[in-house]
């Protein structure tokens, strides 16, 4: 049986990189608006490989507004209908699920790549991807410049794990 090990997220809502370790049985708690269903939609995203028809988000911790996958991406932190600005006015989201078989120590790596503009109604899907036998590090791919840190462009992690 495989088990979930990793969550890797960059760019995703409030996120902007992180690498969540699960060993053994785990949970995530925390109050209202802490950020567990920011996770758990994260998760969701890729095993639905953001196919909209079988996709369910939730509803923000307000409750007023519904949540998609392009405002995730952006980090909207209030409603855009009412005037809302997002954290990241483009920006490509990295989301990827690490799985390893408890029996034979096989790691599979799942994920998605998407790109995301707060001009453009709709997120696009730069790639869904498996590696297999490749437990992927959101931080080998953290970048730093004088500007600040980042993490590098899709092209350039899809060329890595293609190697």
């Amino acid at each position: 049986m495989y088990l979930l090990t990793d969550i890797a997220l960059s760019n995703w809502y409030l996120i902007r990189r992180e690498q969540i370790r699960i060993r053994g049985a785990s949970a995530l708690v925390g109050p209202t608006g802490a950020g567990k269903s920011t996770i758990f939609d994260a998760v969701g995203t890729v095993l639905a490989g953001n196919n909209a028809s079988r996709l369910a988000l939730n509803a923000s911790a307000s409750g007023r507004s519904a949540r998609t996958v392009r405002d995730y991406c952006l980090g909207w932190i209030s409603d855009p209908a009412e005037g809302g600005r997002p954290t990241r006015e483009a920006c490509e989201t990295v989301l990827c699920l690490t799985f390893e078989n408890e029996a034979t120590g096989r790691v599979v790596s799942v994920g998605l790549a998407l790109a995301a503009r707060a001009e453009e109604q709709k997120e696009e899907v730069l790639s869904r991807f498996v590696c297999v036998g490749h437990r992927f590090e959101i931080e080998d791919y953290a970048r730093v410049t004088r500007e600040g840190s980042f993490t590098a462009p899709w092209a350039e992690i899809a060329a890595d794990l293609r190697a």
